[in-house]
C-alpha cells in the first residue's frame, strides 16, 4: 500500500516553485531606483550628519527628517555601514568610558550598567593593585583566647584564634606531636 502511494505521489509533474521572474530577477534581488538613486546621490555632509546623528543615538525616524531623506535609505546606509541595530552610545576617552586599567575605549550598551573595565582581567589586575580602594564591610574583631591579642578577621563571625598555632596549642596543649 504504501509502495503504491509513493508511485502515485512522484507520476505527477508538478512544477517547481521559483523565485526568479522570466527575466531571470528574483524578487529578493529588487530595490526600488528611487532608493538606489537616492543613496548614490547622498552628499559627504549626509554621510557624516547621518553618523554623527547614530553615534548619539538618535532612531532612523528622526534622522530622516533632520536630513531629509526616506527613512528607508536612512535604514540602508546603517546597514551597510555598521550602524544598525539599536544606536549604541560610544563616548569619547574624555567622558570617562575607557578601561581603568589598560585605557582601552569601552562600548556602553544602553539600559545597562556602565562598564568600568574591559574585561575580567583588567579588573582583576585593577582591583588587586587598589586594595585601598576595596570597600571590606565584613571585618570582625576578635581577641584570642591563649595568647590574647586582639585581631581582626574578615568574613567569619565565628573565628577563634588569631593563627594556626594558637589554635594548636589550645586544641593539643602546645609542643610538637607525632
Amino acid at each position: 500500500m504504501q509502495a503504491y502511494f509513493l508511485s502515485f505521489f512522484f507520476r505527477k509533474k508538478v512544477p517547481l516553485l521559483s523565485f526568479r521572474n522570466q527575466e531571470g530577477i528574483s524578487i529578493n534581488d529588487y530595490v526600488p531606483p528611487s532608493l538606489i538613486s537616492e543613496v548614490k546621490n547622498m552628499t559627504e555632509a549626509q554621510r557624516n550628519a547621518i553618523t554623527e546623528y547614530r553615534g548619539r543615538g538618535c532612531g532612523y525616524k528622526k534622522i530622516s527628517q533632520l536630513v531629509g531623506i526616506s527613512e528607508n535609505t536612512i535604514k540602508s546606509y546603517c546597514r551597510r555601514n555598521g550602524l544598525a541595530g539599536t544606536a549604541l552610545h560610544v563616548k569619547d576617552a574624555d567622558e570617562g568610558t575607557v578601561c581603568k586599567c589598560c585605557g582601552t575605549t569601552l562600548i556602553q550598551t544602553p539600559g545597562r550598567k556602565a562598564r568600568k573595565f574591559c574585561s575580567d582581567r583588567c579588573r582583576n589586575r585593577w582591583w588587586n593593585a587598589h586594595l585601598d580602594l576595596v570597600k571590606r564591610k565584613a571585618n570582625y574583631e576578635f581577641v584570642c583566647p591563649v595568647c590574647g591579642k586582639p585581631f581582626t578577621a574578615y568574613g567569619n563571625a565565628h573565628r577563634k584564634y588569631c593563627s594556626h598555632e594558637c589554635y594548636i596549642e589550645d586544641r593539643f596543649g602546645g609542643g610538637r606531636h607525632a
